[in-house]
């Protein structure tokens, strides 16, 4: 499932971010429309499938979760909230390890790919899995027992919330905007 299964595993990114945010949920926050919008490279994607496909048969993953509306930022926060607001552990993340993009292009473009949890014992083993590929494995960052949703870049924090608010705004988003 998405939802992580427990405190101190490795927090892997499959899939290189790029600035695509053409059409993107973020930009139609801002009220933009883009002109990069998320192009796939076929070969690569079945090769990124395969992989993520080889580390859940061989039980290297915990969780994993596509990449797609939101981004990066939003994939995380559903990895840790759970598909019902079940989640219990937070994360903290270094999305300056995904790229060299601006943070927001890092945090929000929606180009394809994975993120997977991995447990710190087999962290070796899924770069190994990945080695060779054109599949790269990055590891950003871990999920913590705290309870904190952490997302950091180059040692200055970006995003830091409560796990109660972002199960919160997960499970009640769409109600609360309702209301409003």
């Amino acid at each position: 499932t998405m939802q992580f299964k427990q405190a101190g595993s490795k927090i892997f990114l499959i899939g290189i971010r790029k600035n695509e945010l053409g059409g993107s949920e973020y930009y139609r926050q801002l009220n933009l429309l883009g002109a990069n919008v998320p192009t796939p490279n076929f070969d690569l994607v079945k090769a990124e499938l395969q992989t993520v496909i080889k580390a859940i048969d061989s039980g290297l993953a915990l969780a994993c979760h596509d990449i797609s509306d939101g981004g990066l930022a939003v994939t995380l926060a559903e990895m840790m909230a759970g598909g019902r607001g079940e989640g219990a552990f937070g994360l903290k993340v270094d999305i300056s390890k995904a790229g060299e993009l601006r943070d927001d292009t890092l945090l929000f473009s929606e180009t394809g790919g994975f993120v997977l949890e991995i447990p710190a014992a087999h962290a070796e083993a899924f770069d190994a899995l990945c080695f060779g590929k054109m599949v790269k494995g990055i590891c950003l960052g871990e999920t913590t027992q705290d309870g904190t949703f952490t997302l950091t870049s180059n040692g200055q924090t970006l995003i830091f919330l409560p796990k109660d608010q972002v199960i919160d705004t997960w499970l009640n988003g769409l109600r609360n905007k309702l209301k409003a």
